[in-house]
């Protein structure tokens, strides 16, 4: 059986690299600055931590053999048969759940293992709520720790008959088995269960106890062993990967232990094993590419115990890359941990946690105070109506979605009289703006709210000289959808007309940003824009404005910079994921767009809570790209074909 070492799915290295860091917004209020002239001479703490006895080219050596999945999924099998078989009793069933338990495999088996609790605790009701002798404790107690582990109400008063003989001394058994089952059980008790702690638990330590200080012979020394391994301490409390590895060799003890089984128990804990060998390779890797341990060399170099630590408490397969992110997480909050306790000065301390405190409490202040003027005081709907737009195009409206949506809804039921009805050209920005952000937002709204404008138009008796409801008409006006043909074949023409004579005459009395927009506009509308992209020009636009709103300006230059910093750590992941495949070395062939494939993703998928959504695409991109290149540039035919069937197989 394999040796114990440390879910398998593709590793992504998230080394830091070389990058050229993206333009900052320079929040003034934020900045403090310090003088560079001033010489002073630090006296720093030191701590002997003892160098890390894991070596990096060792850990990454490593390898397992035993990794069978092909034999793993036929005796899967053959252990659902055993499962579902009605030649077994109630309290073998039992006794091959906890098995499947101990031994680490029971996550195969779920869904049987559910219906089968299932079914025990709907139809064996009577069965099980009432243990009244001593022979069938074993069976009860098993049941009530497994029924509780798996989520079902069941009353400690199952145990009601025990506990009386108990506390009136009249319980008479012999049965280790039982009492180990017993006593395991006394762990799985709520606050309420009393009868648990307060009276079985003392009783079953103390009858193990006794039982593991009397003599032994041959044919009890393994039942003593199981006594000393609960009594150190519990099932419920044990590492579950440490107790499978022991639980492996104990069961193999056993005389009628069943083989296949074993073999599954066996094989299952070596491919486990192999996926957290990878998982470690990774940690390791990631820490050794940060080069923190050679930067700070006052830190302690801990990645292996971080990556136990979190196989300890998160040992389901399914969860690597969890393990791996939590991995990387503890490292860092190691390395702040050590900068504090050992390295930094009190001056240096207080600047560092204000720098990192300081920009996310300012934005948390800023979003309450838009959300006052949201809710309260904006008055007139355009009001609210420009502001919400304001907020799009800086790029922070997804801080106020839900108040966004209650002021639209509110504006669509109750001001549809006054919005249906354009008959001045005065009308005309507050309904294209109402329209363009209801149709955004889902809303059902018809063209037909500018049916008198269309009318003017055609007759040529239109007069307005107000270019910002032009603009904003024409960003109405790529809205439209297939059916909506007074927007795209009257408005639309109408609107970029009256633009380019705009751009092209000389008027004195319009502002120069003005012109700006509406040249922006022209060279293409909002809705076409890459969102990111737009934030960027807009927030400098809104910064000429002369009534613009301070609190909305600073809340967008701070917000930038925060989304922007997570951007540039999805770019360093994805990076660092394709300088680790090698690719672009081994296929010198292929186009090495890694960056360009995010920036793709970031154009179609902006949103900052879609992170990992980016990151996954990008790699799937990549790899597409690598295939098209491999078709498009290098294999043959014969190549191509193989590769296909390989594929499709």
């Amino acid at each position: 059986m394999a040796t114990f070492c440390m879910s398998s799915a593709p590793i992504y290295i998230n080394g830091f690299t070389s990058y050229v860091r993206l333009r900052r917004f320079a929040c003034k209020s934020m900045t403090k600055r310090t003088s560079d002239d001033v010489s002073v001479d630090l006296c720093r703490r030191s701590v002997n931590y003892q160098p890390s006895p894991w070596d990096h080219h060792s850990l990454l050596a490593i390898t397992n053999k035993y990794a069978e999945v092909i034999t793993r999924d036929v005796l899967k099998k053959k252990v659902k048969k055993i499962l579902a078989a009605d030649i077994i009793t109630h309290l073998e069933q039992l006794e091959l759940i906890d098995d499947l338990q101990k031994i680490g495999i029971s996550h195969h088996f779920e869904l049987e293992i559910k219906d089968i609790l299932t079914d025990f605790h709907h139809i064996n009701e009577i069965n099980l709520w009432k243990c009244d002798k001593e022979e069938d404790l074993h069976a009860t107690a098993l049941e009530f720790r497994l029924l509780s582990q798996y989520g079902f109400d069941i009353s400690e008063d199952v145990f009601d008959v025990i506990v009386e003989k108990i506390e009136s001394d009249t319980f008479k058994s012999d049965d280790m088995e039982s009492i180990i089952t017993l006593y395991e059980a006394s762990y799985l008790s709520t606050k309420s269960d009393t009868k648990l702690y307060q009276v079985i638990r003392p009783f079953a330590i103390e009858q193990l106890r006794e039982y593991v200080n009397s003599d032994h012979d041959n044919e009890t020394y393994k039942s003593r062993e199981t006594a000393i391994h609960a009594l150190e301490m519990p099932y419920h409390w044990r590492m579950r990967r440490l107790e499978t590895r022991w639980y492996i060799d104990a069961y193999e003890k056993k005389h009628d232990m069943n083989l296949a089984l074993m073999e599954l128990a066996k094989i299952d804990f070596n491919i486990i094993q192999a996926s957290y060998q990878e998982e470690l390779k990774y940690a390791t890797s990631w820490w050794k590419e940060t080069c923190l341990s050679n930067q700070l060399p006052f830190v302690r170099d801990v990645i292996v115990e971080n990556y136990f630590w979190n196989v300890g408490i998160i040992y389901e397969t399914q969860f690597g890359y969890t393990r791996r992110i939590l991995t990387i997480i503890n490292a860092l909050v190691t390395t702040i941990d050590d900068i504090y306790d050992i390295y930094g000065t009190l001056e240096e301390l207080e600047l560092f946690t204000a720098m990192n405190e300081k920009e996310v409490i300012t934005r948390d202040v800023l979003k309450k105070k838009m959300k006052k003027i949201l809710d309260v005081e904006l008055k007139t709907s355009l009001e609210k109506l420009e502001l919400i737009d304001d907020l799009q195009k800086l790029g922070i409206s997804h801080h106020f979605e839900l108040e966004i949506k209650d002021i639209l809804t509110d504006l669509h039921h109750k001001n549809e009289k006054h919005l249906w009805n354009c008959d001045k050209e005065e009308d005309l920005h507050a309904t294209a703006l109402e329209f363009r952000l209801l149709r955004q937002h889902g809303f059902e709204i018809s063209e037909d709210v500018f049916d008198v404008v269309v009318n003017k138009i055609e007759s040529a008796t239109f007069k307005s000289d107000d270019i910002k409801s032009i603009i904003t008409l024409y960003e109405a006006s790529y809205l439209s959808s297939k059916s909506d043909t007074k927007l795209y074949k009257v408005i639309r023409p109408f609107a970029t007309e009256q633009l380019r004579d705009y751009v092209n005459s000389n008027r004195e009395n319009e502002t120069y940003q003005t012109r700006e927009k509406a040249i922006h506009a022209l060279e293409m509308p909002y809705h076409w824009r890459m969102r990111r992209l737009e934030t960027r020009w807009y927030i400098d636009a809104y910064e000429k404005i002369h009534d613009m709103n301070l609190a909305l300006m600073e809340l967008a230059k701070i917000d930038f910079n925060i989304v922007q910093a997570n951007h540039q750590e999805e770019l360093k992941y994805v990076f660092s994921w394709w300088q680790e495949t090698c690719l672009s070395n081994q296929l010198p062939f292929v186009r090495d767009e890694i960056v360009e494939n995010y920036f793709w993703n970031v154009g179609i998928i902006y949103e900052p809570q879609f992170g990992y959504t980016r990151r996954i695409l990008t790699i799937i991109n990549a790899l597409v790209t690598t295939i098209d290149d491999i078709y498009d540039i290098y294999g043959t035919l014969e190549e191509l074909e193989l590769f296909t069937a390989m594929v499709d197989k």
